[in-house]
């Protein structure tokens, strides 16, 4: 679901660059291979940072795939003094990050022999909680990738919604498989640039501006309306905005049904996947009722490509997207019942649409390595890595990104009373609620938020 890989790249310092660290053919001690969803990656990446020796940490990162290699010195017995190489795949989104995960099957991820042909290598430098550090960041590779059985997997949302894709076999866990709640995400909906400056009119804001103050503001009632395609003109919303091509019709750009983006927009929106009877969204690619066009998008880069298109025609045009992605010239975000899709506002329970992300591990991963995994889940809820995560999504005016969850809370952070400033959830982004409060295995993001604080 990144854009321009904004988490990762975005969120790099260049320093002086440290002397070179573990070799790819080094014999470690700890191998753990992720797969998933890619809006995590970058809080990953900040994880193993945390637990890791500066000395002889690198890092390697070329589009949806990632490998972290160091000797791990901050993250306590027994795991200190262990070499550690982590590998991560974005490739097929979260869905990859479930039934691959449980049925034990291969996954494409990017070979040591891609790695070797990196061209870049700059130093970053982040500060997690065990301290900053600086470290070897290479890029400018070209990947080439070969199967992989991952160990353990990121998603956007809990197994169970996946079903209808996978089939409910291969995405129930299994004895001893364990799914982990982690972190909250925004999303939001997002437009055209055309529909959103005709939105500004019509709501009597000021056209053009990307301040928060003046964002547009799209009804949930409205917004299902054009998501199940029963409304499908600009001027059928709100004030009336007037889009003159194509007579006002709404390209709807959406996501295939195996990505994670795609489930909860069907769940925080519509219902979809939680209640029978619901109406569902529109999922077939091409033209709609209306004469909008319908595109479903396997990544987030094609949703936003498929908004540019419509917006270079000067069409209207609607998506939804996770808040890592950053607004262009050609895609503006709205409001949803009068809340941007800013991080204080889901930490005070007024934005509904997030999702609670979860982590899966299979049953073959024992020991020490799961040792491990259980230490980079309780820093992907925690709000050190958050913070530094969410430095990348930073609107100025608002903010995206991560809240911890549950996890966070367990772990001993302190959420602030509610409400809360702009101000305090950025320097303290952690979630007072949860859907997945009764502790591991629990999350449901059809589940009304309960408060754990």
């Amino acid at each position: 679901m990144n854009f321009l890989r904004t988490s990762l790249a975005a969120a790099l310092a260049v320093a002086t660059v440290p002397a070179s660290a573990l070799p790819l053919t080094h014999a470690f001690n700890l191998r753990l291979d992720i797969s998933g969803a890619t809006a995590q990656e970058a809080s990953l990446v900040l994880a193993m940072v945390d637990i890791c020796n500066q000395a002889d940490l690198d890092v390697w990162v070329q589009g949806n795939h990632q490998v972290v290699t160091c000797t791990i010195n901050a993250a306590g017995a027994p795991l200190d003094g262990q070499s550690v190489i982590m590998r991560k795949s974005g490739v097929g989104g979260s869905g990859n990050g479930i039934a691959p995960v449980f049925q034990q099957t291969g996954v494409p991820f990017a070979t040591d022999a891609a790695w070797a042909t990196c061209t870049t290598t700059t130093a970053t430098t982040r500060t997690v909680s065990s301290g900053t550090k600086t470290f070897n960041t290479r890029s400018g590779c070209t990947i080439t990738t070969a199967a992989r059985v991952p160990g353990a997997g990121l998603s956007d949302v809990e197994p169970r919604l996946f079903a209808a894709e996978f089939g409910a076999a291969a995405v129930t866990p299994g004895a001893g498989d364990r799914v982990i709640g982690t972190s909250a995400l925004a999303f939001g909906v997002v437009a055209t640039t055309t529909l959103r400056d005709a939105m500004q009119t019509a709501q009597g804001l000021t056209v053009g501006s990307d301040d928060v103050a003046q964002m547009p503001n799209i009804s949930t009632a409205e917004l299902a309306s054009v998501l199940t395609g029963n409304l499908g003109l600009a001027n059928q919303l709100a004030g009336a905005p007037v889009v003159a091509a194509n007579g006002g019709a709404i390209n709807l750009a959406r996501r295939v049904n195996t990505s994670g983006s795609q489930k909860i927009a069907e769940v925080a929106l519509l219902n979809q996947g939680c209640a029978a009877g619901v109406s569902l969204m529109q999922f077939t690619a091409g033209p709609n009722g209306f004469g909008g066009v319908v595109s479903l998008g396997s990544g987030t880069s094609d949703l936003l490509n498929a908004l540019r298109d419509a917006n270079l025609a000067g069409r209207a045009g609607i998506g939804f997207v996770s808040t890592e992605s950053a607004p262009n010239v050609n895609v503006k975000y709205l409001k949803i019942d009068g809340f941007a899709p800013s991080i204080e506002h889901l930490i005070n329970g007024n934005y509904r649409f997030y999702s609670m992300n979860a982590a899966t591990v299979d049953a073959s991963v024992t020991g020490n390595l799961a040792t491990l995994f259980d230490a980079l889940a309780a820093r992907l809820s925690a709000s050190p890595t958050i913070q530094a995560s969410n430095a990348a999504f930073n609107r100025t005016s608002w903010q995206g990104g991560f809240v911890g969850g549950f996890g966070a809370t367990l772990a001993g952070a302190v959420p602030d009373a509610r409400p809360v400033s702009l101000t305090q959830a950025r320097g303290n982004p952690v979630f007072a609620g949860s859907k997945d409060a009764f502790g591991e295995g629990s999350l449901n993001n059809c589940d009304s938020l309960q408060l754990v604080q």
